[in-house]
């Protein structure tokens, strides 16, 4: 089961990063069994986060055809906070940009950004709504943060905004 939760992962992280590959070159960057990638990418396409496109004539037996991640389908939250203000972007795993806004606010407490932070994911998701499923939220702070532990430990623009964990966000 672990295994197999491996492979799963290294495969569509690999068709991620790619953007558009093939089975065969997923095969040669996994070094797994044919058989292996087929039934990996069968599920992926099977549960919408891949699709199928474009055939290119290899040459040899059956056409190749190119996987690429699914932006039409799954798309990710990320966040950018700096101390002039902040912008949030919803992205589709295929890296295509599908709304984007930027909420600039002077600093001032703790809880006027959290609540500033609140209302753009809020946005976000009112956008996302039933046209999309959300993977993740990624967050980028100018600031110290523990990463082990996921407290933005230190955001030097605001005195009272210490130690949050970034995973109640």
């Amino acid at each position: 089961h672990n295994n197999s939760q491996k492979s799963f992962r290294k495969i569509f992280a690999f068709i991620i990063g790619k953007g558009k590959t093939t089975r065969r070159d997923i095969q040669k960057y996994t070094d797994y069994s044919w058989s292996s990638v087929s039934s990996v990418v069968s599920v992926l396409i099977n549960n919408g986060y891949v699709i199928e496109t474009d055939s290119i004539n290899g040459g040899v037996g059956r056409n190749a055809s190119y996987i690429v991640p699914n932006g039409d389908k799954y798309v990710c939250i990320g966040l950018d906070i700096n101390s002039t203000g902040f912008s949030l972007s919803v992205i589709g795993i295929d890296g295509s940009i599908k709304y984007g806004a930027s909420y600039p606010y002077s600093i001032q407490t703790k809880e006027f950004v959290m609540d500033t932070i609140f209302k753009a994911i809020d946005d976000a998701i009112a956008f996302i709504g039933e046209s999309y499923n959300l993977v993740s939220i990624g967050i980028s702070c100018q600031g110290i943060v523990d990463n082990t532990h996921s407290i933005f430990t230190r955001f030097h623009f605001c005195d009272d905004f210490s130690n949050v964990n970034l995973k109640e966000i």
